[in-house]
């Protein structure tokens, strides 16, 4: 997922995996109706989603 600035918001594992691989281009979801502390808790939420077993 990016922002309306295409800053990347969550996915960096996932990018970092499909650069080792050589993968040029990704598909991306891009979010524009959401504030920064949306941003934010959806970072900590897919960060959180990632800890679990």
């Amino acid at each position: 997922m990016i922002d309306k600035d295409n800053n990347l918001v969550i996915g960096h594992c996932r990018l970092e995996a499909a650069k080792s691989l050589g993968i040029q281009e990704v598909p991306t979801l891009r979010i524009e109706n959401l504030t920064e502390q949306e941003i934010q808790a959806l970072r900590l939420a897919d960060n959180k989603l990632n800890e679990s077993e």
